[in-house]
């Protein structure tokens, strides 16, 4: 059973570590190589949640982007207004891959996520998977000398 409890951890950290890294991935192909282009703001709605000592603007905002004639809109979530997608011409940037304009981000989410990186969180989650891992062996390692010493 602790076998079993071991691996199911090992596997969720694991992929937890997988999805984290793979969205660093996307944002650093859309900062380095990604195309830019202006959006237009299709629908935007604002809704301020009040807790005991602070208020946060929560925003859903709704935009849409030519790349080569062909429309894309997309919908997203995020604290803060739709003036903090802004740059300071007053425009929001969406960054796209050429091949792909369906894979794409705001400028602004780019700059937030680059900025914001948990690298902290991310060596907490190796670590962990280490320390499953090497309890995983131990426990592994235990189970043979048991049963070395029993055949004696």
């Amino acid at each position: 059973m602790k076998k079993l409890f071991a691996l199911v951890f090992m596997i969720t950290f694991v992929s937890l570590f997988y999805v984290r890294y793979r969205d660093y991935a996307v944002v650093d192909e859309l900062n380095d190589n990604g195309q830019r282009t202006a959006a237009e703001v299709v629908a935007e709605n604002t809704t301020q949640n009040r807790g005991k000592r602070t208020t946060t603007l929560e925003t859903i905002l709704v935009y849409k982007f030519q790349v080569d004639g062909k429309s894309y809109q997309s919908r997203v979530e995020f604290i803060g207004t739709t003036g903090d997608m802004r740059n300071e011409n007053g425009e929001i940037i969406v960054h796209y891959t050429q091949n792909d304009p369906e894979k794409h981000m705001l400028a602004k989410l780019i700059e937030q996520q680059k900025n914001n990186r948990d690298w902290g969180t991310l060596l907490f989650m190796a670590s962990f998977v280490s320390l499953v891992i090497a309890s995983a062996v131990t426990a592994g390692a235990n189970a043979l000398l048991r049963r070395k010493n029993a055949r004696e």
